[in-house]
């Protein structure tokens, strides 16, 4: 019974201690907060937040349009308000000399606001912790052979201030389309344009595969929406991650279906020469010989 009684007591301790820290961080916190501006950071999941470079790439390679919409999000440390805020941004100088495409190498220039591109709007919505910078991107001469570079921070004001060395820099390009990474292997330390499932790397054959993926919007829109969502329009979602056969590791059958199997078949059709070493196959495959598999073994 007194080891009872003890523990009753000691419990009771416990409880009064606990709740007077409770109310000790709840003061805590509401000093905090009434002592600090509410800060805007751009976010990456792969990159902690005071030392993020996000990179957004806007190629016109692909499109023929004169303008193109360009939409940046950014997130808020604080409270939500109820109404829609406004916030301020900075573009600065950017002293990286050149960019290596692979088989490309472009020298970065400043973007010019006004000519290379505009500011539409910069806010925080009402009830939301998620902001939007929107940008309009104008297509100019010099996209075509080098890379134009906004690189973005955010300004401090009387409500808002930036999380230091954190910044958004939105590379934009033109002219032939460079092979992207996860259309290269490295075999016996060279590196190839090629992989398997879509053989030798062109400009022409890149845009095919964008025509294709894009046609799932006609015959399947819900799976095209997730899949845009997921990897981007032009698969230029950052965060995406996108590895050598990332479309033979997630719903495989989906990307044989609508992309894989009809560019293998229209390519064999129309360029039957057009392959290296055992060209159109069945069997496996490699860099160093080259040759294009039939993905339609992804197809189950």
């Amino acid at each position: 019974m007194y080891m009872k009684k003890i523990m009753k007591t000691f419990g009771a301790f416990l409880f009064l201690l606990t709740l007077s820290g409770m109310w000790a961080c709840k003061d805590t916190w509401v000093m905090y907060d009434t002592d600090q501006k509410n800060r805007l950071y751009f976010y990456h999941k792969n990159l902690p937040i005071d030392s993020t470079i996000l990179v957004n790439e806007v190629s016109f390679a692909f499109v023929t349009d004169e303008t193109l919409n360009h939409r940046i999000e950014i997130r808020l440390m604080g409270l939500p308000a109820d109404y829609d805020r406004q916030f301020e941004i900075q573009v600065l100088h950017d002293d990286t000399p050149q960019l290596d495409y692979g088989d490309v190498i472009r020298d970065v220039v400043d973007g010019v606001e006004g000519e290379d591109f505009e500011v539409l709007s910069t806010v925080v919505p009402a009830g939301s912790v998620v902001g939007y910078i929107d940008l309009k991107i104008n297509r100019t001469a010099k996209m075509l052979d080098k890379a134009v570079s906004i690189p973005i921070v955010v300004k401090e004001t009387d409500e808002f201030m930036a999380q230091p060395n954190n910044m958004c820099k939105v590379i934009v390009t033109d002219g032939e389309p460079a092979c992207p990474d996860w259309w290269k292997v490295e075999w016996q330390g060279v590196v190839y344009n090629w992989y398997m499932y879509l053989g030798d790397y062109s400009a022409a054959k890149y845009r095919k595969l964008l025509e294709l993926y894009h046609g799932i919007e006609d015959t399947n829109p819900v799976l095209f929406e997730d899949l845009v969502n997921t990897y981007g329009l032009y698969f230029d979602n950052e965060e995406a991650e996108l590895t050598l056969g990332f479309f033979s590791k997630r719903t495989p059958t989906v990307w044989a279906k609508y992309v894989l199997i009809p560019l293998y078949e229209y390519w064999k059709e129309n360029y039957p020469d057009a392959e290296r070493g055992p060209g159109y196959t069945d069997k496996s495959v490699n860099a160093l010989t080259g040759g294009w598999r039939n993905p339609i073994r992804l197809y189950r």
